[in-house]
C-alpha cells in the first residue's frame, strides 16, 4: 500500500514541477525575428539551388536513358513536361493556357504478343 501512495506522490510532484516549464515565453525580440528571417532566407535559397541540381540530374538521367533506347532501336518518346506554374497562380490558368492534360500511354505490344512472350522461355541478359 504505501508503494502505491510513494508512486502517486511521486507522480503529483512531477506534475506540479513540470508546471512552470510549460509557461509561455516572450516574444521574440526584433534581433531574433531578424536573425530567423534571414535563417529563412538562407533555407529558401538553399532549397531552390538543391532542386535545381536535382532537376538537372534528373534530365541527364533521362537524356541517357532516350539514347540507350534510341542506340537499341527500341522507339522512344519523351513525355511533354508544362512548365511549373508561378507562385500565386492558380493551375486552372495555366491548364487554360495550352497545357494539355496527362492521357493513357499507348500498349507496348499486343495481347497476342504479350502472351506469346509470357510462354516463351526467358534468357538470361
Amino acid at each position: 500500500m504505501s508503494r502505491i501512495v510513494s508512486i502517486l506522490l511521486a507522480a503529483a510532484l512531477t506534475g506540479g514541477l513540470a508546471a512552470p516549464a510549460a509557461a509561455k515565453l516572450p516574444p521574440p525580440t526584433e534581433e531574433q525575428k531578424a536573425r530567423a528571417a534571414e535563417a529563412a532566407a538562407k533555407a529558401a535559397e538553399a532549397n531552390k539551388k538543391e532542386a535545381e541540381l536535382l532537376s538537372k540530374s534528373q534530365d541527364r538521367v533521362a537524356e541517357a536513358y532516350g539514347a540507350r533506347m534510341k542506340a537499341e532501336g527500341k522507339p522512344f518518346k519523351p513525355t511533354p513536361v508544362a512548365a511549373p506554374a508561378a507562385p500565386g497562380v492558380p493551375a486552372s490558368s495555366v491548364a487554360a493556357q495550352g497545357a494539355k492534360p496527362a492521357t493513357q500511354p499507348a500498349p507496348l505490344a499486343s495481347p497476342e504478343a504479350s502472351a506469346a512472350a509470357s510462354k516463351a522461355p526467358h534468357a538470361k541478359p
